[in-house]
């Protein structure tokens, strides 16, 4: 007996392609197209599940992953606020001093991507 409704599996089966694609991709094939709610689509969720997979599995909660600024498609000169606390999800896992580059120019993966 599955607790959501029929017009939100949709939406609990994209949540779940974070976690479990594989999981999420058995489910999103086995929904009934006539379900989805209005603006939704079983051929959207099961290319969202797909891209979840590729994409690989999602950090746990607290990782902050670096990444070379140099290999970012936008100049980090243009984030307006440079410094952790200045960038919302930066703050939210509770970083200071400057993360959107650092000092030695790697960017935290909590930095807006322009």
């Amino acid at each position: 007996n599955n607790p959501v409704e029929p017009a939100w599996r949709g939406f609990a089966v994209a949540s779940l392609a974070a976690a479990s694609p594989d999981e999420a991709w058995a489910e999103a094939v086995e929904l009934d197209e006539a379900k989805f709610d209005d603006g939704a689509s079983k051929a959207n969720l099961l290319h969202w599940v797909a891209a979840s997979k590729a994409m690989g599995p999602a950090p746990a909660c607290g990782d902050v992953e670096a990444s070379n600024a140099t290999e970012l498609p936008w100049n980090a000169s243009d984030v307006a606020d440079q410094t952790c606390d200045g960038n919302l999800a930066c703050a939210a896992l509770g970083l200071s001093g400057f993360c959107c580059p650092q000092a030695d120019g790697y960017m935290f993966g909590c930095c807006p991507v322009l």
